[in-house]
This record gives structure tokens, C-alpha cells and sequence, in this order.
């Protein structure tokens, strides 16, 4: 069943289980992301809609299965929190805190642009002139919350191998990790 031949193939039963689908904001090979509002307490949240046919055998939906097991066993106020997982015969729905931006959108928001001094690009380099910078001591507050992330995770013999700017600070991929034996 692919998900483009049903208009809202979602909506019914993830009415059903409390939560009230909004717009699509995030789309990869296996599904999508939508953001959603928690019917009990209209707290938003994203669900990861993957579509098992995309996935490919069994073994890769045990994978994924082993993966959510160990996503939920994180819990740190710099990981993002897996509330609950649905599934049927088609789609996993993973339920997970919802974050709006990533590192890119925090430097642009938060950073300034640095001092012309310091605007010395090697010769290969092309500076935009929309670039900024975090200050040393914001960098450091936010280099301190990824490390320690990363510190829980390794405590929990868990290995993140998709670790960028977006998963960092915001996005809700925790994806492909593997607990170490």
C-alpha cells in the first residue's frame, strides 16, 4: 500500500489513538514527518510516518524495531524523547518531542557577524556576506548540551552514526544508532 494512492491514509487512525495531524515538515526516503497536536493536552509533537514497504525485509524492520527500543531507553534533557510508537500492517507512527530548527537556523539567529578582521577566507573560500558567528561562550554552552548528549548515549552503550548540524540541537532523527556490546 503506498501511502500517494490515499489521500489521508494517517488521519483516522492516528485520530484514533489521541492525535490530530498537521502539515508535513520533513520527508525522506522510507515516509515523513508531520507535525501533530496530542488531543489530551494539545501539546505538539512529530510523528515519523515510515512506511515498512519501503523499508525492505524483515530484518530491516527488526532493525528498526531494536532502534526505537533503544531511542526510547535515552531519556536526557538534550535527546529528543520518544513518547510512543503505533504501527500496523503498513506504517510505523513514531511519536517524538517536536523541534523547530536546527543548528543553522540557532547561528542565524543567535549568532552576529563577525569583525571584518576577521573575514580572511583562504583563496579557494567564498564568504557570503550573510555570515555569522556564535560567540565563544554560546558556542560552549551549546558544544557542553551535544557533549553531554553524546556522554548519556555512550554511558548507554549507545552510538549515534548520523550525528550533522541538522540532527543536532533539533532535528528528531535518531536513526541508525547502535548499541555496543
Amino acid at each position: 500500500m503506498l501511502e500517494e494512492d490515499h489521500p489521508h491514509p494517517h488521519k483516522h487512525e492516528i485520530l484514533a489513538k489521541g492525535y490530530i495531524l498537521h502539515e508535513t515538515i520533513g520527508q525522506g526516503s522510507f515516509g515523513k514527518v508531520k507535525k501533530a497536536t496530542r488531543k489530551c493536552c494539545g501539546t505538539m509533537v512529530a510523528i515519523k510516518i515510515i512506511d515498512k514497504s519501503r523499508i525492505g525485509d524483515i530484518q530491516d524492520v527488526m532493525r528498526y524495531t531494536r532502534e526505537f527500543a533503544i531511542l526510547n531507553s535515552l531519556s536526557h534533557k538534550n535527546i529528543i524523547h520518544l513518547h510512543e510508537i503505533l504501527q500496523n500492517d503498513h506504517f510505523f507512527y513514531v511519536i517524538m518531542d517536536l523541534c523547530t530548527g536546527n543548528l543553522h537556523d540557532i547561528i542565524l539567529k543567535e549568532g552576529t557577524k563577525p569583525p571584518e578582521d576577521e573575514l580572511d577566507p583562504a583563496e579557494d573560500e567564498v564568504v557570503t556576506p550573510d555570515v555569522k558567528i556564535l560567540s565563544e561562550d554560546l558556542a560552549r554552552s551549546y558544544f557542553r548540551q551535544i557533549i553531554a548528549a553524546v556522554e548519556h548515549a555512550h554511558k548507554k552503550l549507545v552510538v549515534h552514526r548520523g550525528s550533522h548540524d541538522c540532527s543536532i540541537i533539533s532535528n528528531a532523527d535518531m536513526m541508525f544508532t547502535r548499541r555496543q556490546a
